[in-house]
């Protein structure tokens, strides 16, 4: 139901930036693997880039269970170990590594991706998101103990 939702949802708001997201996620959740990474490289693909103006977003927010998040990407793993040269998996997984803040184990996945030039612009852009984070966490390590966000 939720894939079906999140697809009138997209044509009836064709503007909105976060319903691509969640329908790819609606997608990955029922294992519908290739359509969620096709919407999810389409929806990265069309990030406005520059000024820090790439916006990425990873709807953990659907699940109520976050153990439910995790078992399906625990399962898209297994498949990545199965078809480690499987370059749209190894995309939908480091986006879905990312989303839960393991940020170096995406990387692999994401490099992996990178060898497909359909993946360019999305790698790009999650590797992007890969080195913000890590500079953020270089800031917090920097200021010690004291919250850089007040």
């Amino acid at each position: 139901r939720a894939v079906l939702k999140f697809r009138v949802a997209m044509i009836l708001n064709p503007e909105d930036v976060i319903l691509p997201f969640a329908y790819s996620q609606a997608l990955f959740a029922r294992a519908d693997f290739n359509t969620s990474v096709a919407v999810l490289r389409t929806v990265l693909d069309q990030v406005p880039r520059g000024d820090n103006k790439e916006t990425v977003y990873y709807p953990r927010g659907l699940y109520q269970k976050e153990e439910v998040l995790m078992g399906q990407i625990q399962a898209l793993g297994a498949l990545v170990a199965k078809d480690r040269a499987n370059t749209d998996l190894n995309l939908l997984y480091g986006y879905q590594l990312l989303g839960v803040g393991r940020i170096d184990d995406a990387v692999g996945p994401l490099a992996v991706a990178a060898q497909d030039p359909a993946n360019k612009v999305s790698v790009t852009i999650l590797l992007d998101l890969v080195e913000k984070i890590r500079a953020d966490r270089e800031l917090v390590k920097e200021a010690g103990t004291e919250s850089v966000v007040k």
